[in-house]
């Protein structure tokens, strides 16, 4: 489990490079083009992972499978997507990705995502009814991003969903901006699953 939360995510980062220029709004369409896509299945449909307002998933960068998921997720407008908000939410990049959980696992906790870090220094811990969360400081970033970042662990429908958020210098959501960005996620993520039909 440590190994997935720090290395698959820490990997995802990779994805940021493509999408710096997304978040300067660098060939996109700002007033949205395109339907908004706000909910991806991952973990072979059984977990439906769904976006905080305001939010897109990005289908060019998500991929969907029973082993290797991960969704990617910007605010609509940067993405060329019609939101129906006033596009005020701070700027971040979302990367959400999942793994089953043996039975029994208990429940998510600050200090379990703080001992699979890596890289970087924990400076705030936030154990929220809905998501464990740590802010992490790390000087290994594109000068793009603010040098916090937010990771965070929740559980639903029988997995482990971890989730990275980054913000551009300047974003409110690299201070606890971002923190609730992953908590409604994390609360809409649970709702959205909830309401899928059961698999047959």
């Amino acid at each position: 489990m440590t190994t997935w939360i720090s290395k698959r995510l820490i990997a995802g980062g990779v994805l940021l490079l493509g999408l710096a220029a997304c978040e300067e709004g660098a060939g996109v369409d700002l007033g949205g083009t395109a339907p908004a896509v706000t909910q991806s299945a991952i973990a072979g449909g059984d977990v439906m992972v769904a976006a905080p307002r305001g939010y897109c998933v990005d289908p060019r960068r998500s991929r969907s499978g029973i082993n290797r998921s991960l969704v990617v997720m910007a605010r609509c407008d940067r993405l060329g997507q019609e939101s129906g908000t006033s596009g005020r939410e701070p700027l971040a990049v979302m990367l959400v990705t999942a793994m089953p959980l043996p039975e029994g696992t208990g429940p998510m906790r600050s200090q379990s995502l703080e001992a699979a870090l890596e890289q970087g220094q924990i400076n705030r811990r936030h154990n929220r009814s809905d998501i464990a969360l740590i802010r992490v400081e790390s000087d290994d970033l594109s000068e793009k991003f603010d040098r916090h970042f937010w990771r965070g662990a929740f559980r639903v429908n029988g997995h482990l969903i971890g989730a990275t958020l980054y913000a551009p210098v300047g974003s409110s959501a690299a201070g606890d901006r971002g923190a609730d960005l992953l908590e409604d996620m994390a609360q809409q993520t649970r709702r959205a699953t909830a309401a899928q039909e059961p698999s047959s």
